[in-house]
Protein backbone atom coordinates (compact mmCIF):
# COMPACT_ATOMS: atom_id res chain seq x y z
CA UNK A 1 0.00 0.00 0.00
CA UNK A 2 2.89 2.51 0.64
CA UNK A 3 4.17 1.89 -2.84
CA UNK A 4 1.23 2.34 -4.92
CA UNK A 5 0.43 5.45 -2.45
CA UNK A 6 4.26 6.88 -2.98
CA UNK A 7 3.95 6.49 -7.19
CA UNK A 8 0.24 8.17 -7.04
CA UNK A 9 1.64 11.07 -5.10
CA UNK A 10 4.79 11.35 -7.15
CA UNK A 11 3.12 11.47 -10.76
CA UNK A 12 0.81 14.60 -8.90
CA UNK A 13 4.35 16.18 -7.99
CA UNK A 14 5.85 15.40 -11.04
CA UNK A 15 8.54 13.24 -9.66
CA UNK A 16 9.53 10.67 -12.51
CA UNK A 17 11.35 8.18 -10.00
CA UNK A 18 10.44 6.34 -6.46
CA UNK A 19 13.54 3.74 -4.71
CA UNK A 20 12.14 1.28 -2.96
CA UNK A 21 13.27 -2.76 -2.20
CA UNK A 22 11.58 -5.76 -3.78
CA UNK A 23 10.51 -7.35 -0.89
CA UNK A 24 10.89 -10.91 0.20
CA UNK A 25 7.95 -13.18 0.51
CA UNK A 26 7.51 -16.05 3.18
CA UNK A 27 8.73 -19.39 1.53
CA UNK A 28 5.14 -21.55 1.29
CA UNK A 29 1.14 -20.10 1.54
CA UNK A 30 0.40 -18.93 4.61
CA UNK A 31 3.68 -18.33 6.21
CA UNK A 32 4.58 -15.66 8.00
CA UNK A 33 8.06 -15.11 8.05
CA UNK A 34 10.36 -14.09 4.95
CA UNK A 35 12.30 -16.81 3.68
CA UNK A 36 15.51 -15.70 1.37
CA UNK A 37 16.46 -18.87 -0.61
CA UNK A 38 19.80 -18.58 -2.57
CA UNK A 39 22.15 -21.43 -4.01
CA UNK A 40 18.89 -23.19 -3.82
CA UNK A 41 20.85 -26.86 -4.47
CA UNK A 42 18.23 -29.01 -2.39
CA UNK A 43 14.96 -29.34 -4.43
CA UNK A 44 13.01 -28.08 -1.41
CA UNK A 45 14.82 -24.40 -1.95
CA UNK A 46 13.99 -24.21 -5.14
CA UNK A 47 10.08 -25.34 -4.77
CA UNK A 48 9.84 -21.88 -2.01
CA UNK A 49 11.46 -20.23 -5.18
CA UNK A 50 9.44 -21.42 -7.33
CA UNK A 51 5.87 -20.26 -5.06
CA UNK A 52 7.70 -16.60 -4.09
CA UNK A 53 8.41 -15.90 -7.51
CA UNK A 54 5.22 -17.44 -9.71
CA UNK A 55 2.73 -16.82 -7.03
CA UNK A 56 3.44 -13.39 -4.94
CA UNK A 57 6.45 -11.46 -6.66
CA UNK A 58 5.31 -11.43 -10.58
CA UNK A 59 1.66 -11.29 -10.05
CA UNK A 60 2.46 -8.09 -7.19
CA UNK A 61 4.59 -6.53 -9.74
CA UNK A 62 2.54 -6.47 -13.10
CA UNK A 63 0.13 -4.56 -10.95
CA UNK A 64 3.11 -2.20 -9.77
CA UNK A 65 4.31 -2.12 -13.46
CA UNK A 66 0.83 -0.99 -14.70
CA UNK A 67 0.38 1.56 -11.98
CA UNK A 68 3.22 3.42 -12.80
CA UNK A 69 2.83 3.50 -16.20
CA UNK A 70 -0.36 5.36 -15.50
CA UNK A 71 1.51 7.68 -13.62
CA UNK A 72 5.04 7.94 -15.53
CA UNK A 73 7.03 7.02 -12.99
CA UNK A 74 9.66 4.67 -12.99
CA UNK A 75 10.24 2.45 -10.15
CA UNK A 76 13.80 1.93 -9.17
CA UNK A 77 14.33 -1.23 -7.18
CA UNK A 78 17.53 -1.36 -5.10
CA UNK A 79 19.18 -4.69 -5.39
CA UNK A 80 19.42 -5.99 -1.78
CA UNK A 81 20.57 -8.98 -0.05
CA UNK A 82 17.55 -10.34 2.34
CA UNK A 83 15.11 -9.64 -0.71
CA UNK A 84 14.33 -11.38 -3.81
CA UNK A 85 15.84 -9.48 -6.07
CA UNK A 86 19.57 -8.90 -4.93
CA UNK A 87 22.06 -8.48 -7.87
CA UNK A 88 21.54 -8.06 -11.68
CA UNK A 89 20.04 -11.36 -12.86
CA UNK A 90 17.77 -11.31 -10.43
CA UNK A 91 16.65 -7.61 -11.54
CA UNK A 92 16.36 -8.61 -15.08
CA UNK A 93 14.31 -11.86 -14.23
CA UNK A 94 11.98 -9.65 -12.55
CA UNK A 95 11.69 -6.83 -15.53
CA UNK A 96 11.01 -9.93 -18.03
CA UNK A 97 8.65 -11.91 -16.29
CA UNK A 98 6.80 -8.90 -15.70
CA UNK A 99 7.15 -7.30 -19.30
CA UNK A 100 8.33 -4.21 -17.57
CA UNK A 101 8.72 -0.88 -18.87
CA UNK A 102 8.92 1.56 -15.51
CA UNK A 103 10.79 -1.05 -13.02
CA UNK A 104 14.48 -1.09 -13.29
CA UNK A 105 17.30 -0.60 -10.96
CA UNK A 106 18.59 1.57 -8.09
CA UNK A 107 22.15 1.20 -8.33
CA UNK A 108 23.66 1.14 -4.54
CA UNK A 109 27.07 -0.07 -5.01
CA UNK A 110 27.36 -1.06 -1.09
CA UNK A 111 25.16 -3.96 -1.64
CA UNK A 112 27.31 -5.53 -4.37
CA UNK A 113 30.81 -4.68 -2.73
CA UNK A 114 29.76 -7.38 0.00
CA UNK A 115 28.48 -9.57 -2.80
CA UNK A 116 31.31 -9.88 -4.42
CA UNK A 117 29.76 -7.79 -7.35
CA UNK A 118 32.27 -5.66 -9.63
CA UNK A 119 29.28 -2.53 -9.79
CA UNK A 120 30.39 -1.06 -12.48
CA UNK A 121 30.11 -4.13 -14.53
CA UNK A 122 27.02 -4.84 -13.07
CA UNK A 123 25.91 -0.61 -14.62
CA UNK A 124 27.06 -2.52 -17.91
CA UNK A 125 25.23 -5.72 -17.56
CA UNK A 126 21.99 -3.71 -16.82
CA UNK A 127 22.58 -0.64 -19.25
CA UNK A 128 19.83 0.92 -19.55
CA UNK A 129 17.88 -0.42 -16.94
CA UNK A 130 19.71 1.19 -14.18
CA UNK A 131 17.31 4.37 -13.50
CA UNK A 132 18.78 6.18 -10.47
CA UNK A 133 21.99 5.72 -8.14
CA UNK A 134 23.25 6.14 -4.30
CA UNK A 135 26.81 7.20 -3.63
CA UNK A 136 27.70 4.74 -0.96
CA UNK A 137 30.88 2.66 0.07
CA UNK A 138 31.52 -0.83 1.50
CA UNK A 139 35.12 -1.63 3.51
CA UNK A 140 35.61 -5.31 3.23
CA UNK A 141 37.40 -6.22 6.36
CA UNK A 142 40.14 -8.42 7.46
CA UNK A 143 37.69 -10.94 9.55
CA UNK A 144 36.17 -11.50 6.00
CA UNK A 145 39.42 -13.93 5.52
CA UNK A 146 38.11 -16.28 8.69
CA UNK A 147 34.33 -15.76 8.06
CA UNK A 148 33.56 -14.58 4.82
CA UNK A 149 31.01 -12.16 3.98
CA UNK A 150 27.73 -14.18 5.39
CA UNK A 151 27.55 -13.10 9.01
CA UNK A 152 24.75 -14.92 11.36
CA UNK A 153 26.75 -12.86 14.65
CA UNK A 154 23.82 -10.07 14.74
CA UNK A 155 22.29 -9.66 18.73
CA UNK A 156 19.03 -8.15 19.68
CA UNK A 157 18.81 -4.86 20.98
CA UNK A 158 16.93 -4.90 24.56
CA UNK A 159 16.95 -1.09 25.09
CA UNK A 160 14.96 1.22 23.14
CA UNK A 161 15.24 -0.88 19.64
CA UNK A 162 14.43 0.40 16.26
CA UNK A 163 10.82 -0.85 14.90
CA UNK A 164 10.72 -2.10 11.32
CA UNK A 165 6.97 -2.54 11.23
CA UNK A 166 4.92 -4.94 12.50
CA UNK A 167 7.02 -6.47 15.53
CA UNK A 168 10.28 -6.65 13.58
CA UNK A 169 13.03 -4.30 15.27
CA UNK A 170 16.66 -3.80 14.17
CA UNK A 171 19.61 -5.64 15.57
CA UNK A 172 22.95 -5.13 16.76
CA UNK A 173 25.77 -5.12 14.34
CA UNK A 174 28.47 -7.53 14.92
CA UNK A 175 31.73 -6.46 16.38
CA UNK A 176 35.27 -7.43 14.59
CA UNK A 177 32.65 -8.00 11.57
CA UNK A 178 33.39 -9.33 7.88
CA UNK A 179 32.34 -5.75 6.24
CA UNK A 180 30.84 -2.37 6.90
CA UNK A 181 28.98 0.67 5.03
CA UNK A 182 31.32 2.92 5.12
CA UNK A 183 31.37 6.73 3.15
CA UNK A 184 32.59 6.90 -0.36
CA UNK A 185 36.49 6.94 -0.44
CA UNK A 186 36.44 4.95 2.51
CA UNK A 187 36.46 1.45 1.11
CA UNK A 188 37.04 2.37 -2.75
CA UNK A 189 39.52 5.08 -4.11
CA UNK A 190 38.94 8.07 -5.61
CA UNK A 191 39.47 5.81 -9.22
CA UNK A 192 37.13 3.12 -8.82
CA UNK A 193 34.50 6.22 -7.90
CA UNK A 194 35.64 7.99 -11.25
CA UNK A 195 34.67 4.98 -13.26
CA UNK A 196 31.30 4.62 -11.52
CA UNK A 197 30.33 7.98 -12.47
CA UNK A 198 31.39 7.70 -15.72
CA UNK A 199 29.73 3.99 -16.46
CA UNK A 200 26.81 5.95 -14.77
CA UNK A 201 27.31 8.98 -17.17
CA UNK A 202 26.88 6.71 -20.23
CA UNK A 203 23.77 5.58 -18.73
CA UNK A 204 22.03 8.68 -18.13
CA UNK A 205 24.38 11.93 -18.23
CA UNK A 206 21.31 13.44 -15.87
CA UNK A 207 20.81 10.62 -13.28
CA UNK A 208 20.97 11.77 -9.72
CA UNK A 209 23.35 10.29 -7.48
CA UNK A 210 21.87 10.44 -3.98
CA UNK A 211 24.29 10.47 -0.77
CA UNK A 212 23.54 7.86 1.72
CA UNK A 213 25.18 7.97 4.86
CA UNK A 214 25.89 5.18 6.93
CA UNK A 215 28.81 5.07 8.66
CA UNK A 216 29.05 5.10 12.24
CA UNK A 217 32.30 5.69 12.44
CA UNK A 218 31.88 9.68 11.47
CA UNK A 219 29.30 12.41 12.08
CA UNK A 220 26.59 13.03 9.64
CA UNK A 221 28.37 15.99 8.56
CA UNK A 222 31.94 14.47 8.70
CA UNK A 223 30.81 11.73 6.26
CA UNK A 224 28.69 14.38 3.93
CA UNK A 225 32.60 16.18 3.43
CA UNK A 226 34.05 12.35 2.82
CA UNK A 227 31.80 11.97 0.40
CA UNK A 228 31.09 15.36 -1.24
CA UNK A 229 35.14 15.77 -1.78
CA UNK A 230 35.32 12.07 -3.05
CA UNK A 231 32.79 12.52 -5.88
CA UNK A 232 33.74 15.98 -6.58
CA UNK A 233 37.56 14.97 -7.36
CA UNK A 234 36.64 12.21 -8.92
CA UNK A 235 33.91 14.46 -11.17
CA UNK A 236 36.62 16.38 -11.85
CA UNK A 237 39.09 14.21 -13.46
CA UNK A 238 36.07 13.40 -15.94
CA UNK A 239 35.70 16.87 -16.53
CA UNK A 240 39.12 17.42 -17.55
CA UNK A 241 38.61 14.71 -20.35
CA UNK A 242 35.52 16.18 -21.43
CA UNK A 243 33.43 13.52 -19.82
CA UNK A 244 32.35 15.54 -16.51
CA UNK A 245 29.14 14.49 -14.57
CA UNK A 246 26.19 16.31 -13.74
CA UNK A 247 26.02 15.66 -9.86
CA UNK A 248 22.83 15.87 -8.07
CA UNK A 249 23.01 16.16 -4.50
CA UNK A 250 20.26 14.16 -2.55
CA UNK A 251 21.24 13.83 1.00
CA UNK A 252 20.14 10.91 2.90
CA UNK A 253 21.33 11.23 6.82
CA UNK A 254 20.85 7.46 7.88
CA UNK A 255 22.73 7.30 10.80
CA UNK A 256 21.51 8.23 14.34
CA UNK A 257 24.14 10.16 15.69
CA UNK A 258 25.26 10.61 19.42
CA UNK A 259 26.92 14.16 18.77
CA UNK A 260 24.96 16.13 16.40
CA UNK A 261 26.10 18.99 15.52
CA UNK A 262 25.27 22.42 17.37
CA UNK A 263 21.90 24.05 16.26
CA UNK A 264 21.10 20.72 14.58
CA UNK A 265 16.83 19.87 14.11
CA UNK A 266 16.28 16.69 12.26
CA UNK A 267 14.38 17.20 9.02
CA UNK A 268 14.73 20.53 9.49
CA UNK A 269 15.02 22.40 6.12
CA UNK A 270 14.98 26.13 6.68
CA UNK A 271 13.34 28.23 4.02
CA UNK A 272 14.55 31.14 1.87
CA UNK A 273 15.00 34.60 3.34
CA UNK A 274 13.35 35.74 0.13
CA UNK A 275 10.22 33.99 -0.07
CA UNK A 276 8.27 36.14 2.42
CA UNK A 277 8.12 39.19 5.08
CA UNK A 278 7.28 36.49 7.81
CA UNK A 279 10.26 34.47 6.16
CA UNK A 280 12.99 37.32 6.62
CA UNK A 281 11.71 38.39 10.17
CA UNK A 282 12.32 34.94 11.56
CA UNK A 283 15.80 35.14 9.57
CA UNK A 284 16.38 38.61 11.36
CA UNK A 285 15.79 36.84 14.62
CA UNK A 286 17.26 33.43 13.96
CA UNK A 287 20.20 33.13 16.37
CA UNK A 288 23.84 32.96 15.12
CA UNK A 289 24.36 29.92 16.30
CA UNK A 290 21.80 28.30 14.68
CA UNK A 291 23.04 30.42 11.50
CA UNK A 292 26.38 28.78 11.84
CA UNK A 293 24.93 25.18 12.00
CA UNK A 294 23.66 25.22 8.81
CA UNK A 295 27.14 26.43 7.00
CA UNK A 296 29.01 23.31 7.40
CA UNK A 297 26.45 21.62 4.98
CA UNK A 298 26.52 24.39 2.46
CA UNK A 299 30.43 24.33 2.59
CA UNK A 300 29.75 20.67 1.99
CA UNK A 301 27.78 20.58 -1.12
CA UNK A 302 30.17 23.67 -3.01
CA UNK A 303 31.10 23.29 -5.80
CA UNK A 304 27.79 20.93 -7.08
CA UNK A 305 27.39 22.12 -10.93
CA UNK A 306 23.96 23.70 -12.14
CA UNK A 307 21.82 22.88 -14.94
CA UNK A 308 19.24 26.04 -14.52
CA UNK A 309 17.36 24.76 -18.22
CA UNK A 310 16.31 21.59 -17.67
CA UNK A 311 12.89 20.10 -15.00
CA UNK A 312 13.79 19.01 -11.74
CA UNK A 313 12.83 15.77 -12.33
CA UNK A 314 12.15 15.13 -8.76
CA UNK A 315 15.67 15.79 -8.30
CA UNK A 316 17.90 18.47 -6.27
CA UNK A 317 19.03 21.77 -8.47
CA UNK A 318 21.18 24.01 -7.02
CA UNK A 319 24.13 26.94 -8.63
CA UNK A 320 27.75 26.38 -7.32
CA UNK A 321 28.10 26.95 -3.96
CA UNK A 322 24.33 27.52 -3.09
CA UNK A 323 22.48 24.67 -0.74
CA UNK A 324 18.99 24.47 -2.07
CA UNK A 325 17.09 26.58 0.63
CA UNK A 326 18.11 30.08 -0.43
CA UNK A 327 16.40 29.42 -3.78
CA UNK A 328 13.55 31.97 -4.06
CA UNK A 329 10.60 30.35 -4.79
CA UNK A 330 7.78 33.29 -5.28
CA UNK A 331 8.43 33.18 -8.79
CA UNK A 332 5.70 30.42 -9.32
CA UNK A 333 2.66 32.10 -10.07
CA UNK A 334 1.45 30.08 -13.49
CA UNK A 335 -2.10 28.86 -13.22
CA UNK A 336 -2.11 25.52 -15.06
CA UNK A 337 -5.13 22.27 -15.59
CA UNK A 338 -3.90 19.18 -15.26
CA UNK A 339 -5.11 15.97 -17.61
CA UNK A 340 -7.76 15.10 -15.36
CA UNK A 341 -8.92 18.73 -15.18
CA UNK A 342 -7.62 19.72 -11.65
CA UNK A 343 -6.73 23.40 -11.08
CA UNK A 344 -3.29 23.49 -9.62
CA UNK A 345 0.64 25.04 -9.83
CA UNK A 346 2.73 24.29 -12.74
CA UNK A 347 6.16 25.59 -12.44
CA UNK A 348 7.41 27.94 -15.25
CA UNK A 349 10.38 25.44 -16.24
CA UNK A 350 8.26 22.54 -16.36
CA UNK A 351 8.30 19.48 -13.87
CA UNK A 352 4.44 18.20 -13.50
CA UNK A 353 1.30 19.28 -12.11
CA UNK A 354 1.22 20.25 -8.19
CA UNK A 355 -1.80 20.21 -6.12
CA UNK A 356 -3.39 23.71 -5.40
CA UNK A 357 -1.28 25.82 -3.40
CA UNK A 358 2.30 27.22 -2.84
CA UNK A 359 4.73 25.72 -5.41
CA UNK A 360 7.98 24.74 -3.65
CA UNK A 361 10.07 24.64 -6.34
CA UNK A 362 12.90 26.76 -7.35
CA UNK A 363 11.98 28.91 -10.18
CA UNK A 364 15.33 30.74 -9.85
CA UNK A 365 18.42 31.62 -8.11
CA UNK A 366 18.48 34.26 -5.64
CA UNK A 367 20.89 36.71 -5.54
Amino acid sequence: ADLRRAIQVAGLLGVRRVVTMSGLPAAEAGGTTPAWNVNPWHSAYLDSLEYQWDEVAVPFWRDIEALAAEHEVKVCIEMHPHNLVFNPATLKRLVERVGATHIGAEMDPSHLFWQGIDPVAAIKDLGPLVFHAAAKDTRINDRCKVNGVLDDRFTRVTDNPLELGGHWTLNTWPTESSWDFVAVGRGHDETFWRGFLDTLRKVDSHMAVNIEHEDMELTQLEGLGVVARTLQAANSQLGRSGRGYQLHWLVGVLQVDARPYEGYRPHHRPRSRRTTSAGAAREATRSPTAARSQEPVRAAIQGARSDPGRPTDGRTRERSGQAPWDMDVSGCRAECRSPGGRTGKRHPRGGGWRPPGRCSRPSRPAA
